[in-house]
């Protein structure tokens, strides 16, 4: 049997603080990945002697980076799976949320209701299926830019003589398996951006109802 009576104000606000809950752990979540996803390509190419003869602000950011190597992996290894978890959750509550307040008495809070509803699926989706391609796509550009190729060392009597590696750009740009690395470092991250302005926009106007709804209400004379 549906549910017709109106919701209590109380209950109102309740609901729109877990919307909020799980909205900000998920894009802190997210903000994180991305952080680490920096990070994690610098670790590809971490050197000791690079490192060390590192001075001024790079020279901390590097060793940084480096000392933190260990949360960093783990981070941008798991995260996309809680990822995936806190998404589905942010998008439940956006569209449970949505339907509570679409039997309010207010009338513009019907109105965000019918908009919230919608927009909790559409972000929760997006970053769902971003996120779900990400890991498989992540796992191949990896092992693409930690390939490395042997150093061709120049015949001559200068023995420190050799040809260096092929520039990062020139692999990816004739490297067969270069699609992987762009859609993990452009493509997907487009969809994600865009699933999580859904999210943005949905969590904003739950605040305002839950501002709102904290508000006596005017009595009428």
């Amino acid at each position: 049997m549906a549910e017709t009576t109106a919701p209590e104000r109380s209950e109102i606000a309740g609901r729109a603080r877990r919307v909020l809950w799980a909205c900000g752990l998920c894009f802190g979540l997210l903000f994180l990945m991305g952080l680490s996803g920096v990070a994690s390509i610098t670790l590809l190419y971490d050197d000791p002697l690079y490192r060390t003869g590192t001075q001024g602000f790079e020279g901390v950011v590097v060793r940084t980076v480096s000392s933190l190597s260990g949360v960093i992996k783990a981070l941008h290894s798991w995260g996309g799976y809680v990822g995936i978890v806190l998404a589905g959750w942010a998008g439940l509550e956006v569209f449970s949320f949505g339907r509570l307040i679409k039997r309010s008495e207010e009338g513009e809070w019907r109105a965000t209701g019918r908009r919230l509803m919608p927009l909790g699926l559409a972000g929760a989706a997006m970053l769902i299926v971003a996120l779900i391609l990400l890991i498989p796509s992540g796992v191949a550009a990896k092992s693409f830019l930690s390939h490395d190729e042997p150093k061709v060392v120049d015949d001559t009597p200068n023995p420190g003589a050799f040809a260096p590696r092929i520039s990062g750009r020139a692999e990816l740009e004739n490297g067969a398996d270069s699609k992987f690395v762009e859609w993990h470092t452009r493509e997907l991250n487009y969809v994600l951006a865009l699933g999580a302005l859904l999210l943005v926009f949905a969590a904003s106007s739950t605040r305002k109802v839950e501002l709102a709804a904290k508000k006596p209400p005017e009595s009428s004379d």
